[in-house]
């Protein structure tokens, strides 16, 4: 977490933030030699917010902090930026005038990078670089609250696919929370079928469907028309004698 909140009265009155520095976090070294080819993603699960904010018609003044992902082959002597991450993408919980904090599944986002070819070697480091926003400008200046990352791994799956998909969950579903269309995504699983049922908060049932797996990796949608209703529901997923439930948020 980064710790960014400004406690001081009218924050946005003041010129910078209070912080003013730049944060960095490492992860460990990653063996991506038998990754050259095909899909590997740097994934993680994120979530902040604002502080205060004044919008003066140019939304990228909505926020002035950023995220920073670097790699590096050369245990840290050296560094090369992957991308930059503002706006919307690192407060996706929008204005939050008290001390920001994730309180359940739908406060997190999921942030999915393609890792260059370049990067996969047998040791390469992440470095994770949040840097407050500091405008000199009191009218366009956008005020951060504090930030979260977590669940950092790398993945083959396709870019977007869930996180939580991996060696001790084989199914997930992608995006969650969605605003349109889910899909359940299944790995792993042989030579079955998959039976889906969705149903809403009171239980009752609003779609079903079913699939052939392909002992690989087998997306599922979960149709927009059939998830109209903003909340929660649940994602029933049944391969053979297994049964495993999902909850998915629907904003």
């Amino acid at each position: 977490v980064y710790r960014g909140y400004d406690k001081r009265t009218f924050p946005n009155s003041r010129i910078g933030t209070p912080k003013g520095d730049i944060d960095d976090f490492y992860t460990r070294g990653f063996d991506l030699s038998g990754m050259t080819s095909g899909d590997c993603n740097l994934n993680f699960m994120s979530s902040g917010a604002l502080r205060n904010m004044i919008y003066t018609g140019n939304p990228k003044k909505l926020i002035t902090d950023t995220l920073e992902i670097w790699y590096s082959t050369t245990c840290g002597s050296s560094w090369i930026k992957m991308e930059t991450l503002t706006g919307s993408d690192i407060a996706n919980k929008g204005h939050v005038n008290i001390e920001y904090e994730p309180l359940w599944m739908g406060d997190w986002k999921l942030q999915s990078i393609n890792i260059p070819a370049a990067a996969r070697q047998n040791r390469v480091y992440f470095r994770f670089r949040f840097k407050p926003g500091v405008d000199n400008t009191f009218l366009q200046q956008g005020v951060g609250n504090n930030f979260y990352i977590d669940r950092i791994n790398i993945s083959n799956f396709p870019l977007g696919v869930n996180t939580l998909v991996g060696n001790e969950n084989n199914i997930a579903i992608a995006p969650n929370p969605t605003t349109g269309s889910a899909f359940v995504v299944i790995k792993d699983v042989k030579e079955q079928t998959a039976h889906i049922q969705v149903t809403d908060i009171t239980g009752k049932v609003i779609y079903r469907t079913q699939s052939a797996l392909n002992g690989s990796i087998t997306r599922v949608e979960i149709p927009a028309s059939a998830i109209t209703v903003k909340g929660i529901y649940m994602v029933q997923v049944v391969t053979g004698d297994n049964t495993h439930t999902e909850k998915l948020v629907v904003q």
